[in-house]
């Protein structure tokens, strides 16, 4: 253990000198409040005429590849199998308090009401120190104006700071789901006892601080996927879901008609889009989704919403990735995202796919400032 602290915080040493000094930046970590592999940190500054920048900072393990012995950290039920050694996941490079760590940032701009810049990604590896390390309890609080300061900080910068995060991502987030649709309202915690019998669950539904972490991190993994594709279109490693299929959409309908619920049944609607010849299978309207979804959650019955709910869950097909160069184009669009491109780098202490893609972009983008004063040299 002290070899392998020895080793990270000489390699903070050697990397130092690369990269970006952002360690007097207010960049804060938001997670739940029982984790401990922290990986990402947002920054938001204010440049004036209603633009504003946001930072997205991700623990850079790229370095460290040659000590993964697993694809992604495995959450049970009452414990974590991590994917990197516990002492690097949840200490060495994880985005604590007060600690310099090595990072990888993304740079993009917004104006105030959500609309996103879409020619204003910068990113790079950084040395970064978060200056906090908030639960989303406390951040919700401080959202619901029931914090008025975060103790131990300039509690005027950080609160402003936080609330301007939220209102751009909750903007962003309306934009984002008149195309995109979300099936998750809340997810159950279950409690053990000595035993690790369950012996009760508690609900932990979602509020705007999840949102508005979500929203950003969304957002930076379109920002580095379109700029990997831009260097890289061939070997790119995307995220691709593909629409439901027309069987599931049937046995849909049928599960709606045998509750009583014809109209609905009858308005959920199969388009034979255009991209037919490239899905195979019958492309489901997203917009006649989201109608539904919208109707079930207006049913009086408890039980019947919560079949329905669970059933739709069951539309969806599986999210997988692929790589650019395998597939059509087309076929590589997320479908419940309604993005055109997409694919993960913002958990590489949890999920491989991640330190595969972070480490591509950093390599593109180095080869790209190397050619770019080659070129004016």
């Amino acid at each position: 253990m002290d070899e392998m602290k020895a080793f990270y915080h000489d390699s903070i040493t050697k990397e130092r000198i690369k990269r970006i000094d952002l360690t007097k930046e207010y960049i804060c970590g938001m997670d739940p409040v029982t984790a401990k592999d922290l990986d990402d940190a947002l920054s938001i500054n204010d440049l004036g005429n209603g633009i504003y920048e946001i930072g997205v900072h991700i623990e850079d393990v790229s370095h460290l590849s040659f000590l993964i012995v697993k694809t992604t950290s495995v959450y049970l039920v009452h414990k974590v199998i991590p994917m990197l050694p516990r002492i690097l996941c949840e200490e060495l490079c994880s985005l604590n308090k007060d600690v310099e760590r090595l990072a990888f940032f993304v740079f993009f701009r917004l104006k105030s009401e959500g609309e996103v810049l879409w020619d204003s990604f910068t990113g790079a590896t950084s040395v970064i120190k978060s200056c906090a390390q908030l639960s989303y309890e406390i951040v919700n609080q401080i959202i619901e104006g029931e914090i008025q300061y975060c103790q131990g900080f300039d509690e005027n910068v950080l609160k402003d700071k936080i609330l301007l995060l939220n209102t751009i991502a909750q903007k962003k987030r309306t934009k984002r789901l008149e195309g995109s649709i979300t099936l998750q309202k809340s997810k159950q915690r279950f409690i053990l006892n000595s035993d690790l019998y369950p012996i009760g669950y508690v609900e932990e539904k979602r509020g705007l601080a999840q949102f508005m972490v979500e929203e950003w991190m969304l957002l930076a993994n379109q920002f580095v996927d379109k700029k990997l594709i831009e260097y890289d279109t061939k070997t790119a490693i995307l995220r691709q879901h593909k629409p439901p299929k027309a069987e599931k959409i049937e046995y849909y309908r049928n599960l709606l008609k045998a509750f009583g619920l014809k109209e609905m049944a009858e308005n959920l609607d199969v388009s034979t889009s255009t991209l037919k010849m490239i899905y195979i299978n019958i492309l489901f309207s997203c917009k006649s989704l989201k109608l539904t979804m919208a109707k079930v959650n207006d049913i009086q019955s408890e039980e019947i919403k919560l079949i329905l709910e669970f059933r739709l869950l069951k539309l969806m097909e599986a999210a997988q990735y692929f790589v650019v160069d395998d597939i059509p184009e087309l076929e590589g669009r997320h479908y419940a995202l309604d993005f055109d491109v997409y694919s993960h780098f913002t958990s590489p202490i949890r999920r491989y796919p991640d330190i595969l893609v972070l480490s591509k972009v950093i390599y593109q983008i180095y080869m790209f400032l190397t050619q770019k004063i080659i070129n004016c040299s």
